[in-house]
């Protein structure tokens, strides 16, 4: 009976060693994969924050390239504005100076008329 308590206890003090021996292993394997993900993460985090300042630079270049264009498109509204206006200036001066023309047409056929009207009355 001593002979198997000791035995025993010797056995249950390898099972002992060989059961902390396992969980020590497994507590490194577990620090292993737990920095091993914390260096994914890390890696992923910082992908993820190039990717915004990327969106970020994107979004600043778009914002100045529709700037420049919503200056470009003014500019050339503004030059068809200014075209639109001599054309219709121009185009003024020309019915204004055939108004008059027109004018000093019916008053030398009024003169005419009144010059025929007075030799008339005077046969």
């Amino acid at each position: 009976a001593a002979e198997m308590k000791v035995q025993t206890q010797e056995l249950m003090q390898e099972l002992q060693r060989e059961l902390s021996q396992d969980i020590a292993r497994q507590l490194q394997q577990a620090e292993a994969t737990r920095t091993v993900d914390s260096e994914k993460l890390d890696g992923l985090l910082d992908q993820v924050r190039q990717d915004v300042n990327c969106g970020k630079e994107h979004a600043a270049e778009m914002k100045v390239q529709t700037q420049e264009l919503m200056q470009e498109l003014q500019r050339e509204l503004s030059q068809d504005i200014a075209r639109q206006l001599q054309q219709a200036e121009a185009t003024r001066t020309v019915d204004s100076e055939k108004l008059d023309g027109l004018l000093d047409q019916v008053r030398q056929d009024v003169n005419c008329g009144k010059e025929h009207a007075a030799e008339m009355k005077v046969q």
